[in-house]
């Protein structure tokens, strides 16, 4: 998987020549820190979704499946992370 970013969009892609053609669109690869055990990535992704604007969270979410809708930013957070367990 490759996340990459443009201004406020983050693109989720799992193949390289997507994550190529985004590049060439203007879109930068982000790197994510490797991770030791589950729960550094718990708390790293925790993070994360706080650090994120609401757009984001928006886009990532509608992503995984779940509606939107009238959600505001910290029901966004709670909907991600209730999916990730």
């Amino acid at each position: 998987m490759f996340r990459l970013r443009k201004l406020n969009v983050v693109k989720v892609v799992s193949s390289e020549n997507e994550k190529n053609r985004l590049i060439e669109k203007g879109f930068v690869e982000i790197q994510v820190p490797f991770l030791n055990n589950k729960k550094d990535i718990k708390e790293d992704t925790n993070n994360d979704y706080e650090n994120m604007n609401y757009t984001e969270l928006k886009s990532i979410a509608s992503e995984k499946g779940i509606n939107t809708y009238k959600l505001k930013k910290e029901d966004i957070i709670a909907a991600l992370q209730e999916m990730e367990g």
